[in-house]
């Protein structure tokens, strides 16, 4: 995989590039100081990869990413920033556009662990590498006529909507179109701890002007649409007939959190059954949870990988069979809509 490093300081991209050059799926093509230069450097020597510092002068990582990703190239984009406040929104912003993730530049800080750096690099690389090589053929399934009419008819206890890479954008899509449905909606995201108060308001845009107030005491939640924390292990537990999501703390030697098989488990443990609608991502978290709320009778919408910035997690799922529709993120909005209206 050919890679670039994109950062307005000499000691990160120096840094970077000898990680780069120590690990076996990578090869270090060029470097640039700002998003201007590694512009033109990617127009004429395309990068598979462009590991990118969010803030730098003249064009940002943001600026840069989306030009990147509104090009004709294919290359993508992983991030590097300081993690605070004042840039939390252009790291949801960056998501949405397309980034493949986010690694944090505190590494980066006095004393940091050059391993634990090259670690979170490698894992991302894994996984893109493993998104380019899946050839498997698939069989693409008319939406409109493929659920069961036992589908149509039985709602489930709850909607999962999981994803990471490239998802935030798709999953704002279908909540639009899923404003009147009334079953809870669960949001479990590969997003970095801390950025679920920005994210949360965000989709306040896309459901309706009735939305309740922020709630922390419990789960993350917007109207009936509930966001799983990012850093942490969620799972569903019942008592009596309250149900309610359990944090357990920071998992340190997960990249990808939550952890999404984790949380579809726990509802089969409690038995409940939900319908997963499974968007753009890496890896394969969710896979095992996807398959066993489908063998108990839950429908499973699945971005198709064409739409897809990340195809691992939607390519994961139809390889298993698991699925009951492939279509784009707002059919799948259309159809759990029109579900969710009609069903008894």
């Amino acid at each position: 995989m050919k890679i670039a490093v994109v950062d307005d300081s000499k000691f990160t991209r120096m840094v970077i590039k000898q990680i780069l050059c120590n690990l076996p799926n990578s090869d270090f093509c060029w470097e640039a100081e700002n998003g201007q230069v590694a512009l033109e450097k990617n127009s004429r020597d395309p990068a598979d990869l462009i590991i990118s510092d969010l803030e730098m002068p003249v064009l940002d990582g943001l600026e840069l990413l989306k030009m990147v990703i509104g090009g004709e190239s294919e290359t993508k984009c992983l991030l590097i920033s300081a993690f605070h406040k004042s840039n939390q929104p252009k790291i949801i912003d960056a998501l949405e556009a397309g980034a493949v993730g986010f690694i944090e530049k505190g590494f980066l800080g006095k004393g940091f662990d050059i391993n634990s750096l090259k670690k979170e690099i490698d894992r991302y690389i894994n996984f893109l590498t493993q998104d380019n090589i899946l050839k498997k053929e698939i069989k693409f399934i008319d939406p409109k006529n493929n659920l069961k009419k036992s589908d149509i008819r039985t709602k489930a206890d709850f909607i999962s909507i999981i994803g990471s890479a490239g998802s935030l954008g798709p999953m704002e899509k279908i909540l639009a179109r899923t404003n009147k449905i009334e079953v809870p909606i669960i949001v479990g995201i590969h997003i970095p701890f801390g950025v679920e108060k920005i994210l949360i308001n965000r989709f306040k845009a896309v459901i309706d002007e009735m939305t309740k107030s922020l709630s922390f005491g419990g789960p993350l939640q917007s109207g009936k649409v509930v966001l799983l924390r990012g850093g942490c292990n969620a799972k569903l537990s019942r008592s009596r007939e309250k149900i309610d999501i359990e944090y357990e703390s920071l998992i340190s030697e997960k990249s990808f959190t939550p952890n999404l098989d984790n949380f579809l488990l726990s509802a089969h443990l409690i038995d409940l059954v939900s319908d997963v609608i499974v968007l753009s991502g890496l890896c394969n978290d969710g896979r095992q949870g996807v398959k066993e709320h489908y063998r108990r009778g839950g429908s499973v919408y699945v971005q198709s990988p064409e739409t897809s910035i990340a195809r691992t997690m939607p390519l994961a799922i139809i390889n298993e069979g698991s699925y009951s529709v492939v279509s784009d993120p707002e059919s799948i909005g259309e159809l759990l809509q029109e579900k969710y209206l009609t069903a008894l």
